[in-house]
């Protein structure tokens, strides 16, 4: 293989394993909202197909080796959201119109066109991504809620049967997830809003969480929660999640009416709970 491709294919797919590291730090860094992801992946690779890819002397050949990063980084990020697998075509389509946008050759008009088409995918993957977000993650369901049991801070044992009656949120997190501290902040005010529902935050053994780390996260940034501990993760296990966070609502009957395994703060979890929370007490 020619020296020239393979420095250009190295160089090309290293920019693009860049927009991968600065839009992973500023998800960790600055927010986990996957619209503002969208907006970041949007211009870099924009930019990164017209200032860079359009004056390669084998422009194809970098913007394939470039849009690899991406495309293996959506796919594993997105996993647990099929419905958002867009984002990969999303990606490598701006990418080959910054290249194209900029080649010689072509007009102004065409020029405009192609800004706007960008800007419009951009705003409208904004735009959409909520609603797909809850969606995926928010699953309205009507089953009886299996048995179970978690020890509160006070050594106390809380049973279903206990709670025979009453309208139940049932928060599982872990004091060490930075996703599971921010639905807490999302679930305060409904916490404060429903003094007649009864909400418990309970932790696994998950990322090393213990009933001491548990007692301390409540005394610090506990938000007035009743937490508690489920030993083993076998609570957990029965509703079938598999990480936290993981949300389940549980009616006076003792049926699952709502389960919500993630969080992003791209979709409007509030309103999904406060709506059912209405119907519940209600019935």
């Amino acid at each position: 293989m020619n020296k020239k491709i393979v420095m250009l294919s190295l160089k090309s797919f290293l920019l693009g394993l860049l927009g991968v590291v600065v839009t992973a730090l500023f998800l960790y860094f600055v927010t986990l909202d996957l619209r503002w992801m969208v907006l970041l992946l949007t211009g870099y690779y924009f930019g990164l197909g017209y200032f860079i890819f359009s004056k390669s002397e084998k422009p194809m050949v970098a913007i394939c080796a470039g849009v690899i990063s991406p495309m293996l980084f959506l796919y594993l990020l997105l996993g647990e959201l099929p419905d958002l697998y867009f984002l990969i075509p999303l990606v490598v389509m701006v990418n080959f119109l910054g290249y194209w946008v900029n080649a010689n050759g072509t007009s102004k008009l065409k020029q405009l066109a192609v800004y706007f088409l960008v800007v419009a995918l951009a705003v409208g993957s904004f735009k959409i991504i909520p609603t797909l977000v809850q969606n995926q993650l928010v699953k309205v369901i009507d089953q009886p809620a299996p048995d179970f049991q978690f020890t509160d801070l006070g050594g106390h044992v809380i049973t279903k049967e206990q709670l025979q009656g009453q309208v139940v949120v049932l928060d599982f997190f872990g004091t060490w997830c930075k996703p599971c501290i921010k639905e807490l902040k999302e679930l305060e005010p409904i916490r404060e809003k429903y003094s007649e529902v009864k909400f418990y935050v309970v932790s696994t053994a998950q990322g090393g969480d213990t009933i001491e780390k548990v007692r301390a996260f409540s005394e610090k940034r506990g938000r007035g929660f009743t937490f508690g501990f489920d030993e083993g993760g076998t609570m957990h296990q029965s509703f079938k999640f598999t990480g936290v966070p993981a949300l389940v609502i549980i009616d006076k009957k003792g049926n699952m009416r709502m389960k919500h395994e993630g969080f992003n703060p791209s979709e409007d979890i509030a309103s999904a709970i406060t709506s059912l929370l209405d119907e519940l007490l209600e019935e």
